[in-house]
């Protein structure tokens, strides 16, 4: 499931006269996955083509190796950790 935070707004206070920094600008995008096996913070995932089949492949994600067929196609870094496979985990 996917959630976004696509608004931008340019103002640089909300109209009281309280600053509002930077963060009102952010763009991001984060989708949930479920771990193919333990995945540290910030590490870098890609699809697990191990899976049998094209819904599992979507769906779970491994730590990415180029030198590993099964996990060439990066999808984006874990935003947190997953301690075993089977468990949720939100990427960015």
């Amino acid at each position: 499931m996917a959630t976004s935070t696509l608004l931008q707004y340019l103002q640089a206070d909300d109209g009281s006269g309280t600053a509002l920094g930077v963060s009102p600008s952010n763009r991001r995008q984060v989708e949930r996955y479920v771990a193919s096996a333990a995945i540290a913070k910030n590490d870098l995932v890609a699809f697990d083509f191990a899976k049998s089949t094209d819904g599992e492949i979507a769906l779970t994600v491994r730590k990415a190796d180029s030198g590993s067929a099964a996990s060439i196609c990066a999808v984006g870094f874990a935003l947190e950790a997953a301690a075993a496979a089977g468990d949720e985990l939100m990427l960015l």
